[in-house]
């Protein structure tokens, strides 16, 4: 072919090319506004019993409003379908495992992982102790997502671009749904898997040294005078059952979960200005992601007479953090560890049985398969005995590790009942009873009420007391370990119930120093939050607010001491003096929480790089803190203390280097994305990216930002504050909510990123309850009605 004749068809083929991304985009951008979610008018459905409103406020948070239960929750679903029914997807094939059949080979290891935590398998088991009501509420919710997806007139431009087919919303994928939220609570924050690795690596005596379990100087949430095993007033409430379950069994790699850390406090009518009982809450969930988690609405049910309003999960009929005009409750990552790995010996004369003490037993085999987008089907085979699934590679030709989740015994029906009843919960002692049978959801609870009383309540089911209290995984073919499978009734566990200081908090730290509960714990916000709730007589409901919006890191002010000494030796004295004068703000002009923080990390790559190396990164601050605190008080010896003030010399002297003057806006944004925003002209076109800014705060920080590192040596925040919620009982239609970016999926939306600003400056926005001022602020009313036969 000619030279002429070639880059002829080169521009050709390049235009080509261009038409039909450019198609693709204008396709695209033509079924973002067909499927622009109706706000008003009348919508006629089948399978509703009666006519239901919908009220819009002007941050497009729905408030319904139905005569009957049936069509409140059919309501509940068409709503969530129709602002979010893509992320619905999306959180439905992950709990599946079947998001490489949509997003191709790069999702299959986290397929395999989904798949062996058996969310699928939990609604057999669920429907023989799920309530008549509540089976008819999930068919409803179900009925009301299919009801959207029949009538829409377009579904959200996401699908255009993936191969996913929309499959009718069931029951069962309510529960599927549910037991993967209990699952991932805990899975962000288990160390399980670190401890197994550090224990292969220095063995079991050094072990317990690397990875204690909680500062002695830290709060805990139950204060001491309080006891963690009676109910208040004696009251005794009847606990729900648990039936056996069956013996069989990227950056932030999974999207839209439930729990990633959190901060929730109560304060009670003594130190309340207004008199009443107050609560703030702030759950830290990934923000880096449009549209974000938590989907914000009200339900009203005159039959019922069921009021609620706070956030919900797309896909569940729940309210999980909220108020009823009554109480209010929200929850924080509790920390109990409800994973555990343990060491199972298979027998060496016969690989297809394992040994139990002095028995043999057949190892359970079952197949799966996976079909994968792009490729052919993959076929994997789990193996599990009666300690849990075999993970990972063998240690040896007999030697293997098993994994057990709490969850895999779980009854998701149970757990349902409960999730309805929160909605109309008045009192801390039907509280307790409600939020104590969320089976392994790893949750800590914070309640307030009209009456004036707060609570706190540790909801995650806990092993019976054991006598194997360390982190060494057990030799299971030596030990008798049933009692991993038995649970402690929720009555006995940690919990407070108005206590003398006139306040309760939980920032994903220990509840209480009168039990020994494995876990991984944060200190830092709790500290922080303990401080202020203290520092004041009385407070009022902007005083919580502004608390949200607190900037303390009080862990970096310890290492930035430290460091300031090693700045002293160095002879940098006015670079120490400038560091000893901070007080610990992470706003975006400081300079000092980078040097805390560069120093902090320095200082324990330098101190066990040697015998640890990659597990280096995994591991915390606190047992070199609990090493360098031991020596400023003379309790080690003087050849470990030589070594440790050349370690955090070296440490500061890097630190410097690294950090060179940089502020924190220069070095940590945050950018917010959806999924799409690879494909450059629909991104410009619906503005599906937004950002970067300069940010502040960090994981220790109330106004949270944890962070990932971008290979440039600057920082990414990936998980802040997914929702601020005040309330004050004084004023119920007062309450606060306020969501990082908006509560529609739908790009074109004008509530796909309305909420921004006033989430970014630390301002309120006020969500009534009562149905006159919820109608005084109403924007526009949906109604649907019943179709005609």
């Amino acid at each position: 072919m000619a030279k002429s004749g070639f880059k002829r068809f080169l521009r050709m083929a390049i235009l080509g090319g261009l038409g039909v991304i450019v198609g693709f985009v204008v396709v695209g951008y033509f079924m973002v506004t067909l499927s622009e979610s109706p706000t008003s008018g009348t919508i006629p459905l089948d399978k509703l019993e009666d006519s239901v409103s919908i009220t819009f406020d002007a941050k497009g948070i729905p408030q319904i409003w139905a005569r009957n239960d049936r069509d409140g929750y059919f309501a509940l679903g068409f709503q969530h379908a129709a602002d979010r029914l893509f992320q619905m997807e999306l959180i439905r094939r992950v709990a599946q495992g079947r998001l490489s059949e949509t997003l191709g080979s790069q999702m299959l290891e986290l397929d395999k992982q989904q798949r062996l935590m058996g969310h699928t398998t939990k609604f057999a088991l669920g429907q023989l102790s799920m309530t008549e009501a509540t089976a008819s509420r999930l068919q409803a919710y179900s009925d009301g997502v299919n009801a959207y997806i029949d009538h829409c007139s377009a579904l959200p431009f996401e699908f255009l671009f993936l191969p996913t087919e929309i499959e009718p919303w069931t029951p069962r994928d309510c529960f599927t749904c549910l037991s993967f939220q209990t699952w991932f609570s805990n899975a962000l924050l288990n160390q399980d898997e670190m401890i197994k690795d550090l224990h292969e690596a220095v063995g079991p005596g050094q072990l317990e040294e690397l990875t204690p379990l909680y500062p002695d100087w830290a709060p805990v949430s139950v204060p001491p005078s309080h006891s963690s095993s009676v109910l208040p007033d004696g009251g005794s409430p009847e606990y729900g059952s648990y039936p056996p379950g069956p013996s069989g069994f990227g950056l932030h790699p999974v999207p839209w979960s439930m729990s990633n850390g959190s901060n929730a406090w109560a304060v009670g009518p003594g130190k309340s200005q207004s008199g009443k009982a107050m609560l703030a809450a702030d759950p830290h969930l990934e923000i880096s992601r449009l549209p974000q988690f938590w989907y914000g609405a009200g339900l009203h049910i005159e039959e019922s007479g069921t009021n609620v309003l706070g956030v919900s999960v797309p896909g569940l009929p729940f309210f999980v953090m909220g108020h009823n005009g009554q109480a209010a409750w929200a929850f924080t990552v509790g920390g109990v560890d409800v994973l555990d790995y343990s060491l199972e010996k298979i027998d060496p004369n016969d690989s297809t049985k394992y040994c139990y003490l002095d028995k043999r037993f057949d190892i359970d085999q079952r197949v799966d398969t996976f079909y994968v987008n792009g490729a052919d089907p993959v076929i994997d085979t789990v193996r599990n005995t009666r300690n849990g699934f075999i993970v990972g590679d063998p240690i040896d030709d007999s030697l293997f590790y098993v994994l057990f989740w709490q969850g895999y015994e779980d009854d998701m029906g149970t757990a349902a009942n409960a999730a309805f009843r929160l909605h109309d919960v008045s009192n801390f002692a039907d509280f307790r009873n409600i939020v104590t049978q969320f089976g392994s959801l790893d949750a800590a609870w914070i309640y307030a009420d009209s009456s004036g009383d707060i609570g706190y309540q540790l909801g995650t089911r806990l092993s019976l007391e054991p006598g194997h209290r360390s982190k060494v995984p057990l030799r299971n073919w030596t030990v008798e370990n049933d009692w991993l499978r038995e649970r402690l009734p929720g009555n006995q566990n940690p919990h407070a119930h108005n206590p003398e200081q006139g306040w309760l908090a939980s920032c994903n730290n220990m509840s209480t120093r009168g039990r020994h509960i494995p876990g991984k714990y944060s200190w830092a916000r709790i500290g922080r939050i303990s401080h202020l709730l203290d520092s004041a007589e009385t407070m009022s409901v902007d005083d919580l607010r502004r608390m949200q919006s607190d900037l303390v890191d009080t862990d970096m002010l310890r290492w930035a001491r430290w460091m300031a000494q090693s700045l002293e030796r160095w002879g940098m004295a006015k670079e120490a003096t400038e560091l000893m004068a901070w007080r610990g703000s992470t706003d975006t002009a400081s300079v000092a929480p980078n040097l805390a923080s560069a120093f902090k990390t320095e200082a324990i790559y330098l101190w066990y790089r040697g015998e640890l190396g990659a597990l280096t990164d995994g591991l915390s601050s606190l047992p070199l803190d609990n090493l360098i605190s031991a020596a400023e008080t003379g309790q080690v010896d003087s050849l470990t203390a030589q070594l440790l003030r050349q370690t955090l010399d070296s440490a500061a002297g890097l630190a410097v280097d690294e950090v060179s003057g940089r502020t924190m806006g220069t070095v940590q944004s945050l950018t917010m994305r959806h999924p799409m925003a690879m494909i450059p002209l629909l991104t410009d076109l619906l503005e599906l990216e937004h950002g970067p800014w300069p940010w502040g705060g960090s994981n220790n920080t109330l106004n949270a930002a944890f962070t990932f590192p971008n290979q440039d040596g600057t920082r990414r925040v990936v998980v802040g504050p997914s929702w601020r919620f005040t309330i004050d009982f004084a004023d119920v239609d007062g309450a606060s909510f306020v969501l990082p970016a908006g509560n529609s999926g739908n790009p074109i939306s004008p509530h796909f990123f309305d909420f921004f600003e006033t989430w970014r400056e630390g301002e309120t926005w006020t969500v009534p309850l009562t149905r006159a001022k919820v109608e005084a602020a109403a924007k526009s009313t949906l109604t649907l009605v019943p179709n005609s036969p």
